[in-house]
Protein backbone atom coordinates (compact mmCIF):
# COMPACT_ATOMS: atom_id res chain seq x y z
CA UNK A 1 0.00 0.00 0.00
CA UNK A 2 1.43 3.12 -1.05
CA UNK A 3 1.87 5.57 1.69
CA UNK A 4 3.30 9.61 1.42
CA UNK A 5 6.36 10.21 3.39
CA UNK A 6 4.32 12.70 5.62
CA UNK A 7 2.56 8.98 6.78
CA UNK A 8 -0.78 9.88 5.73
CA UNK A 9 -2.50 6.82 3.23
CA UNK A 10 -2.32 7.63 -0.33
CA UNK A 11 -5.38 5.55 -1.46
CA UNK A 12 -7.15 7.31 1.21
CA UNK A 13 -6.38 10.83 0.20
CA UNK A 14 -7.58 9.86 -3.35
CA UNK A 15 -10.65 8.22 -2.01
CA UNK A 16 -11.57 11.26 -0.17
CA UNK A 17 -10.18 13.76 -2.74
CA UNK A 18 -12.20 12.17 -5.47
CA UNK A 19 -15.81 11.53 -3.52
CA UNK A 20 -15.54 15.41 -2.34
CA UNK A 21 -14.93 16.61 -6.13
CA UNK A 22 -16.80 13.71 -7.88
CA UNK A 23 -20.10 15.30 -5.23
CA UNK A 24 -19.29 18.86 -5.75
CA UNK A 25 -18.91 18.87 -9.52
CA UNK A 26 -22.23 16.61 -9.52
CA UNK A 27 -24.22 19.28 -8.09
CA UNK A 28 -22.56 21.82 -9.94
CA UNK A 29 -23.30 19.86 -13.73
CA UNK A 30 -27.09 18.98 -12.04
CA UNK A 31 -27.61 22.52 -10.92
CA UNK A 32 -26.42 23.88 -14.48
CA UNK A 33 -28.68 21.36 -16.87
CA UNK A 34 -31.39 21.98 -14.72
CA UNK A 35 -31.25 25.81 -15.13
CA UNK A 36 -30.25 25.42 -19.15
CA UNK A 37 -33.60 23.39 -19.63
CA UNK A 38 -35.65 26.04 -17.48
CA UNK A 39 -34.37 28.47 -19.89
CA UNK A 40 -34.92 26.37 -22.94
CA UNK A 41 -38.45 25.91 -22.26
CA UNK A 42 -39.38 29.24 -20.80
CA UNK A 43 -37.77 31.56 -23.07
CA UNK A 44 -38.34 31.47 -26.99
CA UNK A 45 -35.60 29.98 -29.07
CA UNK A 46 -34.39 33.34 -30.42
CA UNK A 47 -34.00 34.70 -26.73
CA UNK A 48 -32.27 31.58 -25.48
CA UNK A 49 -29.62 32.15 -28.90
CA UNK A 50 -29.37 35.34 -27.11
CA UNK A 51 -28.51 34.52 -24.01
CA UNK A 52 -25.80 31.94 -25.30
CA UNK A 53 -24.02 34.21 -26.88
CA UNK A 54 -22.74 36.00 -23.10
CA UNK A 55 -21.06 32.94 -22.94
CA UNK A 56 -18.94 33.63 -25.62
CA UNK A 57 -18.37 37.04 -24.86
CA UNK A 58 -17.32 35.42 -20.94
CA UNK A 59 -15.21 33.24 -23.04
CA UNK A 60 -13.28 35.90 -24.99
CA UNK A 61 -12.62 38.65 -22.27
CA UNK A 62 -12.60 36.48 -19.02
CA UNK A 63 -8.54 36.73 -18.77
CA UNK A 64 -8.61 35.50 -14.98
CA UNK A 65 -9.29 32.13 -15.65
CA UNK A 66 -7.23 31.86 -18.36
CA UNK A 67 -4.04 32.68 -16.26
CA UNK A 68 -4.90 29.99 -13.99
CA UNK A 69 -3.10 31.79 -11.07
CA UNK A 70 -4.98 29.09 -8.45
CA UNK A 71 -3.38 26.39 -10.55
CA UNK A 72 -0.31 27.79 -10.22
CA UNK A 73 -0.52 28.33 -6.49
CA UNK A 74 -0.84 24.31 -5.93
CA UNK A 75 1.89 23.72 -8.40
CA UNK A 76 4.15 25.91 -7.42
CA UNK A 77 7.19 24.96 -5.01
CA UNK A 78 6.53 28.41 -3.26
CA UNK A 79 2.93 28.49 -3.57
CA UNK A 80 1.79 28.46 0.03
CA UNK A 81 3.81 31.47 1.20
CA UNK A 82 1.93 34.58 1.71
CA UNK A 83 3.80 37.14 -0.10
CA UNK A 84 3.05 34.33 -3.42
CA UNK A 85 -0.40 34.37 -2.71
CA UNK A 86 -0.46 38.32 -2.01
CA UNK A 87 1.16 38.87 -5.50
CA UNK A 88 -1.25 36.28 -7.20
CA UNK A 89 -4.23 38.58 -5.85
CA UNK A 90 -2.64 41.66 -7.33
CA UNK A 91 -2.16 40.19 -10.59
CA UNK A 92 -5.89 38.50 -10.61
CA UNK A 93 -7.17 42.14 -9.83
CA UNK A 94 -5.39 43.49 -12.86
CA UNK A 95 -6.64 40.83 -15.39
CA UNK A 96 -9.98 41.25 -14.15
CA UNK A 97 -9.59 45.26 -14.71
CA UNK A 98 -8.87 44.30 -18.40
CA UNK A 99 -11.12 41.56 -19.51
CA UNK A 100 -13.71 44.25 -17.91
CA UNK A 101 -12.19 46.86 -20.19
CA UNK A 102 -12.11 44.65 -23.12
CA UNK A 103 -15.68 43.89 -23.00
CA UNK A 104 -17.30 47.62 -22.57
CA UNK A 105 -14.98 48.35 -26.05
CA UNK A 106 -15.85 45.23 -27.89
CA UNK A 107 -20.07 44.92 -26.51
CA UNK A 108 -21.03 47.48 -29.83
CA UNK A 109 -19.09 45.42 -32.62
CA UNK A 110 -20.01 41.98 -31.16
CA UNK A 111 -23.66 42.35 -31.39
CA UNK A 112 -23.85 43.53 -34.44
CA UNK A 113 -21.66 40.62 -35.78
CA UNK A 114 -24.26 38.31 -33.83
CA UNK A 115 -27.27 40.69 -35.46
CA UNK A 116 -28.69 41.72 -32.22
CA UNK A 117 -27.77 45.04 -31.93
CA UNK A 118 -30.96 45.65 -28.87
CA UNK A 119 -28.70 43.43 -26.74
CA UNK A 120 -25.48 45.61 -26.75
CA UNK A 121 -25.91 47.29 -22.94
CA UNK A 122 -26.88 43.62 -22.05
CA UNK A 123 -23.12 42.61 -23.35
CA UNK A 124 -22.11 45.72 -21.19
CA UNK A 125 -23.13 44.54 -18.09
CA UNK A 126 -21.67 41.42 -18.48
CA UNK A 127 -17.87 43.33 -17.79
CA UNK A 128 -18.83 43.21 -13.82
CA UNK A 129 -18.21 39.29 -14.55
CA UNK A 130 -14.23 39.48 -14.33
CA UNK A 131 -14.15 42.34 -11.94
CA UNK A 132 -16.07 39.87 -10.06
CA UNK A 133 -13.57 37.14 -10.55
CA UNK A 134 -10.34 39.64 -9.96
CA UNK A 135 -11.58 39.87 -6.77
CA UNK A 136 -12.01 36.34 -5.53
CA UNK A 137 -9.90 35.07 -3.05
CA UNK A 138 -7.17 32.70 -3.64
CA UNK A 139 -6.73 30.81 -0.08
CA UNK A 140 -8.61 27.92 -1.49
CA UNK A 141 -6.31 27.15 -3.93
CA UNK A 142 -3.72 27.23 -1.13
CA UNK A 143 -5.55 24.30 0.70
CA UNK A 144 -6.25 22.43 -2.52
CA UNK A 145 -2.03 21.48 -2.05
CA UNK A 146 -2.92 19.88 0.65
CA UNK A 147 -5.76 17.59 -0.36
CA UNK A 148 -8.76 19.76 1.11
CA UNK A 149 -11.03 20.52 -1.87
CA UNK A 150 -14.44 21.04 0.39
CA UNK A 151 -13.86 24.93 0.60
CA UNK A 152 -12.99 24.78 -3.51
CA UNK A 153 -15.90 22.92 -4.55
CA UNK A 154 -17.91 24.70 -2.12
CA UNK A 155 -17.38 28.18 -4.24
CA UNK A 156 -18.52 26.17 -7.59
CA UNK A 157 -21.42 24.36 -6.26
CA UNK A 158 -23.42 26.82 -3.71
CA UNK A 159 -23.44 29.83 -6.35
CA UNK A 160 -25.01 27.19 -8.85
CA UNK A 161 -27.39 25.49 -6.40
CA UNK A 162 -28.89 29.40 -5.55
CA UNK A 163 -28.84 30.59 -8.81
CA UNK A 164 -30.47 27.38 -10.06
CA UNK A 165 -33.51 28.27 -7.67
CA UNK A 166 -33.72 31.80 -9.09
CA UNK A 167 -33.91 31.11 -12.21
CA UNK A 168 -37.48 29.63 -12.26
CA UNK A 169 -38.20 33.45 -10.98
CA UNK A 170 -36.11 34.80 -13.06
CA UNK A 171 -37.05 33.19 -16.59
CA UNK A 172 -41.28 34.47 -15.36
CA UNK A 173 -40.32 37.54 -14.40
CA UNK A 174 -38.18 39.03 -17.08
CA UNK A 175 -39.38 36.43 -20.11
CA UNK A 176 -36.41 37.24 -21.98
CA UNK A 177 -32.84 37.29 -22.25
CA UNK A 178 -32.28 39.15 -19.46
CA UNK A 179 -33.00 36.31 -17.03
CA UNK A 180 -29.81 34.96 -18.43
CA UNK A 181 -28.01 38.30 -17.79
CA UNK A 182 -29.38 38.31 -14.11
CA UNK A 183 -28.32 34.56 -13.40
CA UNK A 184 -24.56 34.90 -14.81
CA UNK A 185 -24.05 38.23 -12.76
CA UNK A 186 -25.66 36.53 -9.89
CA UNK A 187 -23.49 33.21 -10.18
CA UNK A 188 -20.13 35.03 -10.12
CA UNK A 189 -21.21 37.34 -7.56
CA UNK A 190 -21.82 34.61 -5.22
CA UNK A 191 -18.61 32.80 -5.55
CA UNK A 192 -16.58 35.91 -4.48
CA UNK A 193 -18.87 35.88 -1.84
CA UNK A 194 -18.03 31.95 -1.05
CA UNK A 195 -14.45 32.59 -1.43
CA UNK A 196 -13.74 35.49 0.94
CA UNK A 197 -16.11 33.55 3.76
CA UNK A 198 -14.18 30.32 3.56
CA UNK A 199 -10.46 31.84 3.06
CA UNK A 200 -8.90 31.88 6.08
CA UNK A 201 -5.68 33.80 5.46
CA UNK A 202 -6.87 37.83 5.19
CA UNK A 203 -6.81 39.35 1.33
CA UNK A 204 -3.86 41.05 1.06
CA UNK A 205 -2.12 42.28 -2.37
CA UNK A 206 1.74 42.71 -2.77
CA UNK A 207 4.15 42.69 -5.18
CA UNK A 208 7.33 40.62 -5.03
CA UNK A 209 9.36 40.63 -8.16
CA UNK A 210 10.50 36.72 -8.63
CA UNK A 211 6.89 36.06 -7.57
CA UNK A 212 5.19 38.22 -10.49
CA UNK A 213 7.81 36.78 -13.22
CA UNK A 214 7.09 33.27 -12.32
CA UNK A 215 3.07 33.83 -12.76
CA UNK A 216 3.84 35.78 -15.49
CA UNK A 217 5.97 33.04 -16.93
CA UNK A 218 3.49 30.24 -15.83
CA UNK A 219 0.52 32.35 -16.87
CA UNK A 220 1.66 33.95 -19.97
CA UNK A 221 1.15 31.05 -22.48
CA UNK A 222 -1.85 29.66 -20.50
CA UNK A 223 -3.61 33.12 -21.35
CA UNK A 224 -2.66 32.41 -25.14
CA UNK A 225 -4.01 29.09 -24.71
CA UNK A 226 -7.29 30.63 -22.88
CA UNK A 227 -7.81 32.41 -26.28
CA UNK A 228 -7.41 29.17 -28.25
CA UNK A 229 -9.77 27.55 -25.67
CA UNK A 230 -12.24 30.30 -26.59
CA UNK A 231 -12.01 29.24 -29.95
CA UNK A 232 -12.41 25.77 -29.43
CA UNK A 233 -15.25 25.87 -26.90
CA UNK A 234 -16.96 29.16 -28.50
CA UNK A 235 -15.50 29.36 -31.80
CA UNK A 236 -18.05 26.90 -33.29
CA UNK A 237 -20.88 29.09 -31.66
CA UNK A 238 -19.36 31.77 -33.60
CA UNK A 239 -19.01 30.48 -36.35
CA UNK A 240 -22.85 29.74 -36.05
CA UNK A 241 -24.04 32.77 -34.92
CA UNK A 242 -22.30 34.53 -37.66
CA UNK A 243 -23.66 32.09 -40.25
CA UNK A 244 -26.52 30.82 -39.30
CA UNK A 245 -29.79 31.84 -37.74
CA UNK A 246 -30.03 32.92 -34.19
CA UNK A 247 -32.26 30.01 -33.58
CA UNK A 248 -30.18 27.62 -35.07
CA UNK A 249 -27.59 29.31 -32.70
CA UNK A 250 -29.81 28.15 -29.70
CA UNK A 251 -29.97 24.71 -30.93
CA UNK A 252 -26.48 23.99 -31.43
CA UNK A 253 -26.28 25.67 -27.64
CA UNK A 254 -28.33 23.25 -26.55
CA UNK A 255 -26.40 20.15 -27.77
CA UNK A 256 -23.27 21.67 -26.66
CA UNK A 257 -24.23 22.20 -23.18
CA UNK A 258 -25.18 18.68 -23.15
CA UNK A 259 -22.39 17.30 -24.13
CA UNK A 260 -19.26 19.88 -22.55
CA UNK A 261 -20.54 20.25 -18.98
CA UNK A 262 -20.03 16.52 -18.18
CA UNK A 263 -16.73 16.66 -19.68
CA UNK A 264 -15.77 19.42 -18.06
CA UNK A 265 -16.85 18.16 -14.84
CA UNK A 266 -14.91 15.36 -15.17
CA UNK A 267 -11.86 16.97 -16.48
CA UNK A 268 -12.01 18.91 -13.13
CA UNK A 269 -12.12 16.47 -10.53
CA UNK A 270 -9.33 14.87 -12.82
CA UNK A 271 -7.34 17.96 -12.83
CA UNK A 272 -7.92 18.78 -8.41
CA UNK A 273 -6.73 14.24 -7.73
CA UNK A 274 -3.93 14.36 -10.37
CA UNK A 275 -2.17 17.49 -10.60
CA UNK A 276 -0.95 17.32 -7.26
CA UNK A 277 -0.90 13.23 -7.35
CA UNK A 278 1.07 13.46 -10.72
CA UNK A 279 3.68 16.86 -9.13
CA UNK A 280 4.84 14.97 -5.86
CA UNK A 281 6.23 12.09 -7.67
CA UNK A 282 8.79 14.34 -10.22
CA UNK A 283 11.64 12.68 -8.76
CA UNK A 284 10.49 9.10 -8.94
CA UNK A 285 10.10 8.53 -12.76
CA UNK A 286 8.61 4.77 -12.07
CA UNK A 287 5.84 6.03 -9.85
CA UNK A 288 4.98 9.26 -12.14
CA UNK A 289 4.43 6.71 -15.43
CA UNK A 290 2.25 4.67 -13.20
CA UNK A 291 0.53 7.27 -12.22
CA UNK A 292 0.33 8.65 -15.82
CA UNK A 293 -0.86 5.67 -17.03
CA UNK A 294 -4.00 4.96 -14.65
CA UNK A 295 -4.94 8.59 -15.70
CA UNK A 296 -4.98 7.88 -19.39
CA UNK A 297 -6.56 4.52 -19.09
CA UNK A 298 -9.36 6.03 -16.09
CA UNK A 299 -10.28 9.11 -18.80
CA UNK A 300 -10.21 7.00 -21.58
CA UNK A 301 -12.56 4.66 -20.00
CA UNK A 302 -14.83 7.52 -19.13
CA UNK A 303 -14.67 9.03 -22.50
CA UNK A 304 -15.64 5.78 -24.07
CA UNK A 305 -18.44 5.46 -21.70
CA UNK A 306 -19.88 9.46 -22.30
CA UNK A 307 -19.51 9.15 -25.97
CA UNK A 308 -21.16 6.16 -26.69
CA UNK A 309 -23.79 7.23 -24.40
CA UNK A 310 -24.56 10.64 -25.90
CA UNK A 311 -24.74 8.89 -29.80
CA UNK A 312 -26.82 5.99 -28.96
CA UNK A 313 -29.29 8.50 -26.86
CA UNK A 314 -28.68 11.89 -28.22
CA UNK A 315 -32.02 12.64 -29.70
CA UNK A 316 -33.99 11.71 -26.53
CA UNK A 317 -31.58 13.45 -24.69
CA UNK A 318 -32.17 16.99 -26.42
CA UNK A 319 -36.11 16.52 -26.29
CA UNK A 320 -35.82 17.72 -22.37
CA UNK A 321 -35.30 20.94 -24.01
CA UNK A 322 -38.88 20.41 -25.99
CA UNK A 323 -40.08 19.52 -28.74
CA UNK A 324 -38.63 22.68 -30.64
CA UNK A 325 -34.98 21.58 -30.58
CA UNK A 326 -36.12 18.04 -32.16
CA UNK A 327 -33.33 16.89 -34.75
CA UNK A 328 -30.47 18.20 -33.09
CA UNK A 329 -29.45 14.68 -31.53
CA UNK A 330 -26.75 14.30 -34.72
CA UNK A 331 -25.12 17.64 -33.06
CA UNK A 332 -24.79 16.17 -29.93
CA UNK A 333 -23.32 13.20 -30.99
CA UNK A 334 -20.19 14.66 -32.96
CA UNK A 335 -19.88 17.39 -30.18
CA UNK A 336 -19.50 14.61 -27.49
CA UNK A 337 -17.13 12.64 -29.96
CA UNK A 338 -14.84 15.78 -29.68
CA UNK A 339 -15.69 16.07 -26.14
CA UNK A 340 -14.47 12.56 -25.70
CA UNK A 341 -10.98 13.19 -27.25
CA UNK A 342 -10.68 16.63 -25.20
CA UNK A 343 -11.22 14.33 -22.18
CA UNK A 344 -8.54 11.97 -23.01
CA UNK A 345 -6.13 14.84 -24.01
CA UNK A 346 -6.32 15.97 -20.18
CA UNK A 347 -3.94 13.09 -19.28
CA UNK A 348 -0.60 14.29 -21.49
CA UNK A 349 -1.68 17.96 -20.57
CA UNK A 350 -1.88 17.52 -16.80
CA UNK A 351 1.55 15.11 -16.87
CA UNK A 352 2.97 17.77 -18.86
CA UNK A 353 1.63 20.59 -16.13
CA UNK A 354 2.38 18.93 -13.60
CA UNK A 355 5.74 19.16 -14.69
CA UNK A 356 5.78 22.76 -15.00
CA UNK A 357 5.68 23.08 -18.72
CA UNK A 358 2.35 24.57 -19.91
CA UNK A 359 2.88 25.03 -23.41
CA UNK A 360 1.76 21.56 -24.12
CA UNK A 361 -1.78 22.37 -23.50
CA UNK A 362 -0.91 25.99 -25.51
CA UNK A 363 0.64 24.28 -28.44
CA UNK A 364 -2.22 21.11 -28.91
CA UNK A 365 -5.01 23.96 -29.20
CA UNK A 366 -3.48 25.58 -31.91
CA UNK A 367 -3.18 22.64 -33.51
CA UNK A 368 -7.49 22.18 -32.37
CA UNK A 369 -8.11 25.40 -34.86
CA UNK A 370 -8.31 23.83 -37.64
CA UNK A 371 -11.29 22.01 -36.20
CA UNK A 372 -12.31 25.85 -35.84
CA UNK A 373 -11.29 26.50 -39.64
CA UNK A 374 -13.14 23.43 -41.36
CA UNK A 375 -16.01 24.85 -39.25
CA UNK A 376 -16.18 27.78 -41.04
CA UNK A 377 -15.38 26.65 -44.66
CA UNK A 378 -18.89 24.31 -43.51
CA UNK A 379 -21.16 27.51 -42.78
CA UNK A 380 -19.81 29.45 -45.65
CA UNK A 381 -20.77 26.68 -48.03
CA UNK A 382 -23.98 26.68 -46.23
CA UNK A 383 -23.40 22.81 -45.15
CA UNK A 384 -26.32 21.17 -42.43
CA UNK A 385 -25.17 22.37 -39.01
CA UNK A 386 -24.29 19.03 -38.08
CA UNK A 387 -20.70 19.47 -40.19
CA UNK A 388 -20.01 22.14 -38.03
CA UNK A 389 -20.21 19.67 -35.15
CA UNK A 390 -17.93 17.26 -37.02
CA UNK A 391 -15.07 19.63 -38.07
CA UNK A 392 -14.70 20.15 -34.10
CA UNK A 393 -14.05 16.55 -33.79
CA UNK A 394 -11.85 16.20 -36.38
CA UNK A 395 -9.61 19.26 -34.65
CA UNK A 396 -9.60 17.85 -31.20
CA UNK A 397 -8.32 14.13 -32.78
CA UNK A 398 -5.57 15.85 -34.35
CA UNK A 399 -4.80 17.74 -31.52
CA UNK A 400 -5.20 14.96 -29.30
CA UNK A 401 -2.40 13.36 -31.45
CA UNK A 402 -0.07 16.36 -31.10
CA UNK A 403 -0.21 16.55 -27.42
CA UNK A 404 0.49 12.96 -26.81
CA UNK A 405 3.55 13.07 -29.45
CA UNK A 406 4.98 16.28 -27.75
CA UNK A 407 5.03 14.62 -24.20
CA UNK A 408 6.41 11.59 -25.52
CA UNK A 409 9.11 13.62 -26.97
CA UNK A 410 10.24 16.38 -24.29
CA UNK A 411 9.35 13.79 -21.29
CA UNK A 412 9.82 10.91 -22.26
CA UNK A 413 6.68 8.85 -21.78
CA UNK A 414 5.33 5.66 -23.38
CA UNK A 415 2.75 6.99 -26.66
CA UNK A 416 1.31 3.84 -26.55
CA UNK A 417 -0.11 4.42 -22.42
CA UNK A 418 -2.17 6.87 -23.97
CA UNK A 419 -2.86 5.54 -27.55
CA UNK A 420 -3.78 2.14 -26.74
CA UNK A 421 -6.58 3.34 -24.18
CA UNK A 422 -7.97 6.02 -26.72
CA UNK A 423 -8.00 3.18 -29.83
CA UNK A 424 -10.42 1.17 -27.95
CA UNK A 425 -12.67 4.22 -27.26
CA UNK A 426 -12.81 4.71 -31.32
CA UNK A 427 -13.26 1.38 -31.40
CA UNK A 428 -16.59 2.12 -29.28
CA UNK A 429 -17.70 5.54 -30.80
CA UNK A 430 -17.60 3.60 -34.10
CA UNK A 431 -19.96 0.68 -32.78
CA UNK A 432 -22.34 3.08 -30.87
CA UNK A 433 -22.28 4.94 -34.44
CA UNK A 434 -23.03 2.18 -36.47
CA UNK A 435 -25.70 1.17 -33.97
CA UNK A 436 -27.58 4.50 -33.75
CA UNK A 437 -27.41 5.68 -37.52
CA UNK A 438 -28.49 1.52 -38.77
CA UNK A 439 -32.09 2.33 -36.71
CA UNK A 440 -32.09 2.09 -33.15
CA UNK A 441 -35.04 3.49 -31.87
CA UNK A 442 -34.70 6.84 -30.19
CA UNK A 443 -38.43 7.77 -29.15
CA UNK A 444 -38.19 5.67 -25.68
CA UNK A 445 -35.66 5.99 -22.89
CA UNK A 446 -35.80 1.91 -21.71
CA UNK A 447 -34.49 1.32 -26.00
CA UNK A 448 -31.79 3.71 -25.51
CA UNK A 449 -30.79 2.86 -21.64
CA UNK A 450 -30.30 -0.26 -22.81
CA UNK A 451 -28.78 -0.32 -25.53
CA UNK A 452 -26.21 2.61 -23.58
CA UNK A 453 -26.28 0.12 -19.98
CA UNK A 454 -25.05 -2.92 -23.03
CA UNK A 455 -22.36 -0.80 -24.19
CA UNK A 456 -20.96 0.01 -21.28
CA UNK A 457 -20.81 -2.64 -19.47
CA UNK A 458 -18.72 -4.10 -22.71
CA UNK A 459 -16.59 -1.24 -22.70
CA UNK A 460 -15.84 -2.07 -19.06
CA UNK A 461 -15.41 -4.86 -19.33
CA UNK A 462 -12.45 -4.90 -22.32
CA UNK A 463 -10.46 -2.07 -20.53
CA UNK A 464 -10.54 -4.37 -17.37
CA UNK A 465 -9.13 -6.70 -19.48
CA UNK A 466 -6.55 -5.22 -21.56
CA UNK A 467 -5.31 -2.90 -19.15
CA UNK A 468 -3.65 -4.75 -16.26
CA UNK A 469 -3.09 -1.48 -13.86
CA UNK A 470 -6.28 -0.16 -14.24
CA UNK A 471 -7.67 -3.84 -13.08
CA UNK A 472 -5.49 -4.15 -10.24
CA UNK A 473 -6.78 -0.52 -8.91
CA UNK A 474 -10.39 -1.64 -9.09
CA UNK A 475 -9.58 -4.97 -7.49
CA UNK A 476 -7.80 -2.95 -4.72
CA UNK A 477 -10.45 -0.50 -4.02
CA UNK A 478 -13.18 -3.28 -4.01
CA UNK A 479 -11.00 -5.45 -1.66
CA UNK A 480 -10.44 -2.02 0.66
CA UNK A 481 -14.23 -1.36 0.88
CA UNK A 482 -14.92 -5.32 1.29
CA UNK A 483 -12.55 -5.51 4.49
CA UNK A 484 -13.24 -1.83 5.45
CA UNK A 485 -17.14 -1.42 6.22
CA UNK A 486 -16.99 2.23 8.04
CA UNK A 487 -14.65 3.75 5.13
CA UNK A 488 -17.43 2.14 2.75
CA UNK A 489 -20.04 4.16 4.36
CA UNK A 490 -17.94 7.48 4.07
CA UNK A 491 -17.28 7.05 0.96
Amino acid sequence: MLVEPHGMNLRSEILKGSFVLTLGQLVSFLSSFLRNILLARLLTKADFGIASTFAIIISVFELVGKMAVGTLIIQAKDGDHPDFQATAHLVQFVAGVLGALLILIFAGPISTLFKVPEARWGFMWLAAIPLFKGLEHLDVNRMVRDMNFVPSVLIEAVPQVIVTIVAWHAALWLKDYRAMLLLLLLGRLLSLVVSHTLAIRPYKWAWHDGYARLIARFGGPLLINGFLMFCIFQGDRLVVGAGYSIEDLAAYSVAASLSLVPGLMVVQVVQGIALPLLSRTLNNPDEFRRRYDLCAQSLSLFSTLFATTMIIAGETLVRIYGKKYEGTGIILAWLACSQAFRIIRAAPTLAALSRGDSKNLMDSNFVRLFGVILAAIAANRGLPLHWVAAAGFVGELLAFVFATFRLSKLHQLDKAAILRPAAVTVIFMLVAGILAFAGVPNDGWAVVLSFSLLLSLGAICVFLRLFVDLRKLVMAEAILLTKHPQLKAHV
